[in-house]
């Protein structure tokens, strides 16, 4: 997808001020299939078209691999975009994917979920780099999130991260063979190569 923001203030003119979770809520925005729109720190961005093939693929290998074990073990549920997450007064996001362990469930509401998520997961589209490795990233740990990975499907590759005291800890940049494992499920190991198992054996 490729994110924009919208209504840009002309630098020389004063900034406005940053808009809340219920004025982004009330805005009368035109909502089309394949538009989606976030609030990150008060900013309106919006996302337009389908994700890529291999975007797609990652995600559902990772809700098949995570979600097996939440599953298996009973200890969370995995939800996927465009469920809304809310994080502070000024932050909506549709996080590519995200873990919501059993302590934490009061978080999930039959509209969406309002707090930090354990584990959000954002896989890079074109144009979205600066936003996932970067702004989001900044939010994120901000708002609580215990742990946050960025998945860039061009360089097969998924950088780790581990919240301590509201600032991350890099866990690592786990690439080519590498087996890891979740800071928040520490019994799961993660295997690249289910993660980046292609649709089609021999592809």
């Amino acid at each position: 997808m490729e994110p924009k923001s919208i209504a840009m203030p002309d630098p020389a003119v004063t900034p406005r001020p940053r808009l809340t979770v219920a004025e982004f809520e009330a805005l009368p925005l035109p909502r089309p299939e394949g538009v989606y729109y976030e609030l990150l720190d008060g900013e309106v961005v919006v996302s337009e078209g389908a994700p890529a093939l291999d975007h797609q693929v990652i995600q559902m290998n990772l809700i098949l691999l995570l979600g097996a074990h939440l599953r298996a073990t009973g200890r969370g549920a995995i939800l996927a975009q465009p469920t809304g997450t809310v994080l502070g007064q000024h932050t909506v996001v549709l996080p590519d994917l995200l873990v919501v362990l059993n302590e934490n469930r009061s978080i999930c509401r039959e509209d969406g979920v309002y707090g930090p998520p354990d584990l959000v997961i954002e896989i890079v589209s074109p144009g979205s780099a600066t936003r996932d490795f970067h702004t989001k990233r900044e939010i994120y740990a901000a708002q609580g999130v215990r742990e946050y990975w960025v998945v860039d499907p061009k360089a097969r590759s998924i950088l780790q991260h581990a919240l301590e005291q509201r600032r991350w800890r890099t866990v690592g940049l786990h690439e080519g063979k590498a087996v890891f494992r979740p800071v928040v499920l520490p019994d799961l190991e993660v295997p690249l190569a289910e993660v980046f198992r292609p649709p089609f054996p021999g592809t």
